[in-house]
């Protein structure tokens, strides 16, 4: 029987980009340790300020090197550089300069120390304006939010829907970060019993609303 663990899929944190440049990086993990907690994939919103080719070495054959494209994204708190090896995918190629684009992607490292974002996993331009409003609404909502300590609600036992809710809302605080919650912690806050809990965690695993990341700890998606 095979020990490997299962893919972590870590969510897209809506974030600016100053976030990303204040955190910290942590090799051992692969990710930033950032005022919105652990953070491997993002999603921002920015303005394409820059638009180049790039050379890389294809992973498959490091005698083969390829061009990919190098964007400069600016969304007013901050410059990153993404990074796209798919260059003949359209919503890259058609992508231009002045263009605001909603992106999603993984953040790494260079060997110089500087954030990017790569691979870039997708670029959409934003036609309304509003729509960076609305985002900008979001992310200050979460600052506001991690500046205040939500307290647990006493719940009834007898009231299965709002411990269901009190349960994924408590999932949904720790997805923020990209970490997720354990089964443990989740018993540990609640004070109910295992067996009832595990129901409660298959209901809203199939309601679509969590996921494991990895064995006993939930994520939102």
């Amino acid at each position: 029987m095979s020990n490997s663990q299962g893919f972590k899929r870590y969510p897209a944190i809506r974030c600016w980009i100053c976030h990303v440049l204040e955190g910290r990086y942590i090799p051992e993990e692969r990710i930033i340790d950032t005022s919105f907690g652990k953070l491997k994939r993002l999603r921002i919103l920015a303005t394409i300020l820059k638009k180049e080719e790039y050379i890389f070495t294809d992973s498959f054959d490091e005698d083969q090197n390829k061009v990919g494209l190098k964007f400069t994204l600016d969304d007013g708190t901050g410059l990153i550089v993404a990074l796209v090896k798919n260059s003949e995918s359209e919503q890259f190629k058609n992508a231009s300069i002045g263009d605001l684009v909603d992106i999603v992607g993984i953040v790494t490292t260079r060997n110089e120390g500087s954030f990017v974002i790569s691979p870039t996993e997708i670029m959409r331009k934003i036609e309304n304006p509003d729509y960076k409003l609305l985002r900008d609404a979001d992310i200050i909502g979460k600052i506001q939010l991690k500046k205040k300590t939500k307290p647990i609600k006493k719940t009834k036992a007898n009231d299965k829907s709002e411990l269901k809710e009190q349960i994924f809302e408590i999932i949904e605080q720790y997805s923020e970060g990209a970490n997720g919650i354990s089964f443990n912690e989740l018993l540990l806050k609640l004070k109910i019993n295992d067996e009832e809990l595990r129901k409660i965690i298959r209901d809203l695993e199939i309601d679509l609303r969590i996921y494991p990341s990895e064995e006993d700890v939930y994520q939102c998606f």
